[in-house]
Order: C-alpha cells, then sequence, then structure tokens
C-alpha cells in the first residue's frame, strides 16, 4: 500500500462540507497531500493551479482510502471496509454523494477531469490484494501489484493533466510502477514487521528479517526501476510544459531515494530513507533543466522537418 506518513482518515472525512465551495475545498485537501507526502507536495508546486487542485483531490481520496482500510483491526472489517468504499466510490461517479463526506471532493476529481472508474476501482484491487494477503511469486504478480496501486493513479494523473496523446499512457504506467518499488525497497523492514512482503517468492527473499539479505534484492528493485524511470521520462514530451516540470521533479526525487537505499545498504532500514529540502531544491533544479532541454532540441527538430 501506500507507505508515506498516514493521515487519519477521520481528518479526511473534515475536508469538506456539502455546500463547501471549490476553493475550500482545494484549500483542505492541499493540507492533506502537505501532510500526507512532502514529495508529491514538493513537486505539485510546478503545476498550473487547475493540475495541483487535480493532484490533490486525487491524492485525498486515495489517502482516504488506504488508511480506511489499514486502520480496521483484522481482516474481515478490512474487506467490508474495501466493499463499502467500492460502492462509496461508484456512487461519487454517479455523483451520488450522500453524506459520505470523503468522497465529494472525488465526485469533483471525476466532474472536472473525466477520471475513469475502471481506474480507480483498480486500485481498490490492489488494496484488496494487501488485505488477502495476496503473495508475490513472481515478476509478473509484481507488475501487477503495482500497476493496481500505483500504475494506474499515472493513468488517472495523465487525465487531471490533461494529456490527449495515448502514446502517454504506457509512460504514465510506468512512473507508477517505479515509484512503487522504491516504496517497496524503502519500506522492506516496516512491511515485514505489518507481516507483508512484495519482494517475488521466485527471488528468495528470507523468511526472517535479515537486512544482509534484503539488501541485495532492494538493489534488484531499484535497477528495475530505474529502466522504468527511463520510460516515464520520454514521457514527459506528451505532457504540457508546467505538467512536465512537475513530474520531472516528482521522478528524480523518487530515483534519489531508491539510490540512497542501496548505497545504505543494509543499514537502509535502520531509519526512513528521506531526501532533505535542499537536496530536492537541486533534483528539482537539475529536472527542470532536463524538460528546458529536451524541449528545445524537440522543437528545433520539429523546425527543421
Amino acid at each position: 500500500m501506500m507507505s508515506d506518513s498516514n493521515v487519519a482518515t477521520s481528518n479526511v472525512n473534515a475536508i469538506v462540507n456539502m455546500n463547501a465551495n471549490v476553493s475550500n475545498v482545494s484549500s483542505e485537501t492541499r493540507a492533506i497531500m502537505k501532510k500526507g507526502s512532502k514529495t508529491f507536495s514538493f513537486a505539485a508546486m510546478l503545476f498550473d493551479r487547475d493540475s495541483r487542485e487535480g493532484a490533490e483531490l486525487l491524492y485525498t481520496w486515495c489517502r482516504a482510502c488506504d488508511d480506511a482500510v489499514d486502520n480496521e483491526p483484522n481482516q474481515v472489517r478490512a474487506l467490508a471496509q474495501l466493499q463499502r468504499l467500492r460502492a462509496n466510490t461508484a456512487r461519487a461517479f454517479r455523483g451520488e454523494l450522500g453524506d459520505d463526506l470523503t468522497f465529494t471532493a472525488f465526485e469533483l476529481l471525476h466532474r472536472r477531469h473525466g477520471i475513469d472508474e475502471e481506474h480507480a476501482q483498480a486500485l481498490l484491487d490492489g488494496m484488496q490484494m494487501d488485505v488477502e494477503g495476496a503473495l508475490i511469486p513472481d515478476d509478473a504478480t509484481l507488475e501487477l501489484y503495482c500497476y493496481r496501486v500505483a500504475g494506474v493513479v499515472g493513468l488517472m494523473m495523465s487525465k487531471v493533466m490533461g494529456v490527449a496523446n495515448a502514446k502517454a499512457y504506457r509512460h504514465a504506467i510506468d512512473t507508477g510502477l517505479a515509484m512503487q518499488m522504491t516504496n517497496i525497497s524503502r519500506d522492506i523492514r516496516e512491511d515485514f514487521e505489518r507481516r507483508r512482503t512484495y519482494i517475488p517468492a521466485s527471488w528468495n527473499p528470507p523468511t526472517t528479517y535479515d537486512p544482509q539479505a534484503f539488501a541485495p534484492l532492494a538493489r534488484r528493485l531499484v535497477e528495475r526501476a530505474e529502466g522504468l524511470y527511463a520510460s516515464g521520462e520520454q514521457g514527459l514530451r506528451y505532457l504540457p510544459f508546467r505538467a512536465a516540470l512537475a513530474v520531472a521533479c516528482a521522478q528524480a526525487i523518487y530515483r534519489e531515494i531508491g539510490r540512497k537505499v542501496v548505497s545504505r545498504g543494509a543499514r537502509a532500514w535502520d531509519s526512513r530513507t528521506v531526501v532533505s529540502l535542499p537536496r530536492k531544491v537541486v533534483l528539482a533544479a537539475q529536472a527542470i533543466a532536463r524538460v528546458i532541454a529536451s524541449r528545445a532540441i524537440f522543437n528545433s527538430a520539429a523546425a527543421r522537418s
């Protein structure tokens, strides 16, 4: 599941009342994303206002669903909660808000950006894999899990950013897969303590917590993610300029997390691997420069053709 610090569902439920205007909703969802994910909040500053607000609305729904399931004390209640989330999500797509305030934000997201319900429900399928304790036997199942919990977020964000070219979608999925694999590498100890493992059984992960044994597996995850980040970078050319800046920034920071996990080796899980604010600023500046340079090259080539 999502690995950033939890935001209580009760706080998320308080984001909006039925008569709230869009600016009030945006103010509250921005606070939720800022508290829940410093990386996404930092990168989102580069979006135009409409895309930033859409990203905040989407994050709020994802966080609310994740917290609602994680806060249940057992599997039976978590599965029942998932069914409620599925029903409420479907109602949001139909505009039937009832009195569930959390999903008012998601209904607004769908109304403004045309989010596909199948992608939202696929994310809940990924949460169900978590609840049921689904084993990850091989690389294909790892990719399926990452697609459900993160790849579809890339597809929904494509709608938020107003991406019209379908060629962008594969790259959006790959960015989501890469970020989730980075999360898995960073959170190996935390997941192990929660009796969850996302490293494929075919990789022969240890059955007890052994940092020395997990370190090469984390490296393997990060190396796999690197190829996916490269695909994600190729997709930046399909995005509006401000959106490309924001996504490039998020990609760069997440890549840095994975690289730091690898560099820390067996000590990677002694404390949470983070990227400092000064380093984020440097990575953002480098990402912005790459986007500007690549656009200049592309425009020059297009002018000559």
